[in-house]
Formats: structure tokens, C-alpha cells, sequence
């Protein structure tokens, strides 16, 4: 069980590294445009880059099911945005269904193995 923990936090770093480091290219994998400010930036590195980088080192650190919990409820909120827009925004391109997937298999693990131990 754990080790599925470490697995999912390595790859959330990972990913979360991507638009951290590198915005413009998580910009074009994800389909997204700036309008030539540089606020979109800022946003994919903070939003989707520096946020879900902290959240999994923090939980690889602390190894806690609290910690594990919190990451899953990180990643059911971003499914939770990302199916909101799937519906109201007609963004269900098949790249957004595999997203959010990806995004609800994360949650799904995360809580249901861990929520027994963390409180």
C-alpha cells in the first residue's frame, strides 16, 4: 500500500515539476494560451506546478495517512474543477476526460487507503 503512496507522489512531483520549471510547455500539453501577460505563467507554476510539488514531498516526508489523506482531497478538488469545466465549459476533449481520470484514480487511492489511518 504504501508503495503506491510513493509512486503517486513521485510521479505528482514530477508533473507538478513540469509546470513549475518549464510553464510554456505544460501551457501547449495542456492546450492552454497566455494572452501575452505573463499572469498565466505565474498561475501554472503556482496552481499546477509549485502546489502539487510541495504537497507530495510534504506527504513523502511525513509519510502520515493525514498526509496521504490531504494529497488525495488535493487531486478530488482538481477533478472537481476539471469535471465542472468538462460540463459547463464543453471542454471534454478526450485529453480533459484522460486528465480528470487520472486526477479521480489519484483521489480515489489516496483517500480510500489511507483514511482509515489518519485520523
Amino acid at each position: 500500500m504504501e508503495i503506491v503512496n510513493i509512486i503517486l507522489a513521485v510521479l505528482s512531483i514530477a508533473f507538478g515539476g513540469i509546470c513549475l520549471v518549464t510553464p510554456r510547455y505544460a501551457l501547449g500539453a495542456l492546450s492552454l494560451r497566455t494572452d501575452g501577460a505573463n499572469d498565466g505563467l505565474s498561475e501554472i507554476r503556482g496552481a499546477s506546478g509549485g502546489a502539487f510539488v510541495l504537497l507530495a514531498a510534504v506527504a513523502l516526508v511525513v509519510s502520515h495517512p493525514a498526509a496521504w489523506v490531504m494529497m488525495g482531497v488535493h487531486y478530488a478538488g482538481a477533478a472537481l474543477g476539471r469535471g465542472v469545466s468538462i460540463v459547463l465549459d464543453a471542454a471534454g476533449s478526450p485529453k480533459m476526460w484522460i486528465y480528470f481520470g487520472i486526477e479521480v484514480v489519484f483521489a480515489a487511492w489516496l483517500i480510500s487507503a489511507n483514511l482509515v489511518g489518519a485520523f
